[in-house]
């Protein structure tokens, strides 16, 4: 999908969808929405998991980075918790490595542990850290995701009335992470989407590309 979109920030929240978009041809709205494999009416429990790991993992790594020490990769692989911090932090900086060099270290932890997959980095990869917890971007495939993109369709749409007042034409983009746990799944271009009054519906699914419902020009 290649767009020429010029983007513009509406007057205001409340009366216009979230995106005003001019493109070669016109001008109409775009309304934006994450889509969650697991969310509820109190969001995603998998979204707040990996938020809280990624939080975890930054303040982690920034303090091994305070220390000026050689670099290293690291895989997390268990839960994740502020109280294992410490023992982390404490393990990573007092370890010697040399580039390349790869190590498997446990931290235990209550009635666990975490399992840390560490490999050694030449200095010049000082910039290039790639921390992150492997649960998180592994999980069970959602292959029939209609429903619930039906579902949210539906639910953006009740305020078409509203933004109608403003532009012609309004159309609605979806988008999910795939990389993430929490945005695994697929949408075929044949799947059975209703766009329920909007005039396209875009569906960017990273890093797959790109489906437009209905599939117009």
């Amino acid at each position: 999908m290649k767009l020429n979109w010029t983007v513009k920030v509406p007057p205001n929240e409340t009366d216009w969808p979230d995106l005003i978009i001019q493109d070669l041809k016109e001008e109409f709205g775009l309304e934006v929405r994450k889509f969650f494999i697991d969310e509820t009416k109190n969001g995603s429990i998998k979204k707040r998991k990996e938020l809280n790991n990624k939080e975890i993992i930054n303040e982690i790594k920034a303090e091994f980075i305070q220390k000026n020490l050689s670099p290293i990769n690291v895989d997390f692989v268990g839960d994740l918790d502020h109280e294992i911090k410490p023992k982390i932090i404490k393990k990573l900086t007092s370890l010697e490595s040399n580039p390349w060099e790869k190590r498997v270290v446990n931290i235990n932890h209550n009635d666990s542990y975490v399992k840390l997959f560490i490999m050694g980095l030449p200095d010049d990869y000082r910039d290039n850290y790639n921390w992150r917890c492997t649960k998180d971007h592994i999980g069970v495939v959602n292959e029939n995701p209609v429903d619930e993109i039906n579902q949210i369709i539906s639910d953006k749409a009740k305020k078409l009335p509203k933004y109608s007042q403003n532009l012609k034409k309004i159309s609605l983009l979806i988008f999910a992470n795939s990389s993430y746990a929490n945005g695994m799944m697929r949408l075929k271009s044949n799947d059975s989407i209703k766009a329920c009054g909007f005039y396209k519906i875009y569906f960017l699914h990273y890093p797959y590309g790109a489906l437009v419902f209905p599939e117009k020009d």
